[in-house]
């Protein structure tokens, strides 16, 4: 609630630099929301494209019979499945840095993205 009232108060809206008010700190958040936004995205493209030449590399392995069919019939479907995967791990690394899941040495070992690193 304090923060709520420092950041609505009438010496935020009105009597601060412009520079320091409530609408030059949203456009500052929203202009650095959106240069995250293409940080992150470029980094999600560069890992899905390591997932899929890896992908690529099983495939290969195994004469082309382990993607043959999802390739000729649903080729988008491969794609999907493969930016979800990435999407899923974005999601537990975040959840993980932030201490959201379990902690213990089982977890660490066997479950985590970073443990597993």
């Amino acid at each position: 609630m304090a923060a709520l009232r420092l950041l609505l108060s009438e010496t935020r809206l009105l009597a601060l630099p412009r520079d320091k008010r409530f609408a030059a700190l949203l456009h500052d958040s929203r202009r650095f929301q959106n240069e995250v936004s293409e940080r992150l995205a470029e980094q999600v493209l560069h890992a899905l494209y390591e997932l899929l030449r890896g992908v690529q590399a099983a495939d290969d392995a195994w004469d082309r019979e382990l993607l043959r069919e999802a390739l000729d019939e649903r080729p988008d479907d491969v794609y999907h499945a493969l930016l979800t995967v990435i999407l899923r791990l974005v999601f537990l690394l975040y959840a993980e840095e932030r201490d959201l899941l379990p902690e213990g040495e089982t977890f660490a070992r066997h479950y985590s993205l970073a443990g597993l690193y």
